[in-house]
């Protein structure tokens, strides 16, 4: 159906269709809450809406020209040649020292050396004094991502010392990398994001004007790493309502002219998953094509077994093979900003964007982002932030493929696990039923018209913690009854050293050691699960 908003009665028509389906599953009183039902809330209080309409503010966003650079982390375990050879037009350099090979390889260089990142950034640079051929790249200075990283408070210095010689010794080059990927792995939506990006941005212009640069080669100076997630959408918007937001500020300092953000986007961390990480070529999929979409000007698809331990050859080769596929085969670079014209993208973008700016000017009444991080106020509203997200995820309102949702009970356990991932409390317990030898979970079906759903939502819940189910409940530690009704746990249940879990919301008349029902925090439940089935802590 076309719907525009020069056809209003096209629109009542689509509500007044749209009504009797929800009123199968939902209290709907008339046509004029269809659009109230279906709306969701993203973590940044950002509505998306059901249905967008046509708009005649067109944000002016300005992505990448051009295919992307290609940007690989190169780490100790990845092979250099591999990487030249299988597509990577510029190096993510993880570490202090820069091999002689990384330099003659003619390739980019992006440094990453955390709190050694001066002393890595003189180093190179002292390398590159003879060098004939200038080399393009950044040093990756960003001392308040890095505060938020360890906690350490920010120098801002060394950001002004290596930004002057880089545009007078070595004008290729960058000195200053935000790195908002920092604030995304500690918790923040996309709103918070790109607040404290913008934030920390501003924050380095005034410090390297202050220090004699003028704006634009300041601005130049300075280029952006976001995390793209799986939700392919505001990832996109994302990335556009970060360039919105860039030309706003370059506006009110008097720029003139067309001048766009640099942006680098990184498949997120914490949306990977350690068990069944074959679904992390998925997500990264999604993640690349809407970093693409979004006018990234690199992009770094970070191979899917990097949760698990050091990453394998293979999935750093499927990383690399994500890149070719977006641009041979799928061609998604052949159109400057696609999502241009899209009602959806549009409104998204600028409701990122209006919402990322009060944020940011929020941040700015606090004295800025250097004070809001040194009095705190950063760390506790990421930590605000990260507590909602994993409140969700421990009650299963947010699914994760392999995890919470179609688990493989049979599957390896990985090696380690790393932390800062949404999944990993699940993980964790997976490992635990693993480890010790637990016994399967009885289960009593008693008679009763909820008996059948009770039944499903007990096995979906206890196989997130890889726990096996059984009707045998004459050897089990821990039973779970289901088809109560509302009614109490049979006397003829109740056994000595046998726990029971009514699989219902608590009330007052039922008397168990637990409960399990849709929305209870699963891993409190499934803890304690294990601790009464003797799973080893």
């Amino acid at each position: 159906m076309s719907v525009t908003t020069r056809s209003p009665a096209t629109l009542d028509r689509w509500r007044e269709l749209a009504l009797p389906v929800l009123r199968r599953t939902a209290e709907v009183a008339d046509a004029a809450d269809v659009d109230r039902i279906l709306a969701t809330t993203t973590d940044d209080g950002v509505t998306i809406a059901p249905l967008y309409v046509d708009s005649h503010a067109v944000p002016e966003v300005h992505p990448a020209p051009g295919p992307w650079d290609v940007r690989q982390q190169l780490t100790d375990e990845a092979d250099l040649a591999e990487e030249v050879a299988g597509g990577t037009t510029s190096l993510w350099l993880v570490g202090e020292d820069v091999p002689p090979a990384v330099l003659s390889s003619g390739l980019c260089l992006v440094l990453d050396a955390g709190p050694r990142t001066e002393v890595a950034a003189d180093a190179l640079l002292r390398q590159l004094h003879d060098r004939p051929v200038p080399l393009c790249g950044n040093l990756g200075a960003d001392p308040l991502g890095l505060a938020v990283r360890t906690g350490r408070s920010p120098r801002l210095d060394p950001l002004t010392r290596l930004a002057r010689r880089c545009v007078e010794e070595h004008p290729p080059l960058r000195a200053a990398t935000v790195d908002a990927t920092a604030y995304h792995d500690a918790g923040a939506p996309d709103v918070l994001e790109l607040a404290y990006a913008l934030a920390t941005g501003v924050t380095y212009l005034r410090e390297l004007t202050a220090a004699g640069l003028d704006l634009r080669t300041a601005m130049g100076q300075i280029e952006f790493r976001y995390a793209v997630g799986c939700d392919q959408w505001p990832s996109i918007a994302k990335l556009r309502a970060a360039q919105l937001l860039w030309t706003r500020v370059a506006r009110a300092a008097g720029v003139s002219g067309p001048l766009r953000q640099r942006q680098h986007a990184v498949t997120s961390r914490p949306m990977m998953t350690a068990r069944a990480p074959w679904t992390n070529i998925v997500r990264s999929t999604v993640a690349a094509f809407a970093a693409v979409v979004g006018g990234a000007d690199a992009v770094t698809v970070l191979p899917h077994d990097g949760c698990r331990g050091p990453s394998g050859a293979d999935a750093r080769r499927l990383a690399r093979t994500t890149h070719a596929v977006l641009r041979l085969e799928t061609e998604a670079g052949r159109v400057q900003d696609p999502a241009a014209g899209s009602w959806y993208a549009e409104h998204l973008t600028r409701d990122l964007a209006l919402a990322a700016w009060d944020r940011f000017r929020a941040v700015e009444r606090n004295g800025g982002m250097v004070a809001s991080v040194a009095d705190g106020t950063v760390a506790a509203e990421l930590a605000e932030a990260a507590q909602r997200r994993r409140a969700d995820v421990r009650r299963l309102r947010r699914p994760i493929v392999g995890v919470t949702e179609f688990p493989a009970l049979d599957e390896d356990p990985p090696a380690t696990l790393t932390d800062g991932r949404h999944a990993v409390e699940f993980e964790r317990l997976r490992d635990r039923a693993a480890d010790g030898k637990v016994s399967p979970i009885g289960l009593v079906v008693l008679d009763s018209p909820a008996a059948a759903a009770d039944t499903a939502i007990v096995r979906r819940i206890l196989q997130v913690a890889g726990l096996r189910t059984t009707e045998d409940v004459s050897t089990a530690a821990v039973v779970c009854v289901c088809g109560l009704d509302g009614g109490p746990i049979p006397e003829r249940l109740r056994r000595p050293g046998v726990r029971l879990w009514a699989v219902a919301v608590p009330t007052a008349g039922v008397i168990a050691d637990g409960f399990l029902y849709p929305g209870c925090d699963a891993v409190a439940a499934l803890a304690a699960i294990l601790d009464q089935a003797g799973a080893p802590r």
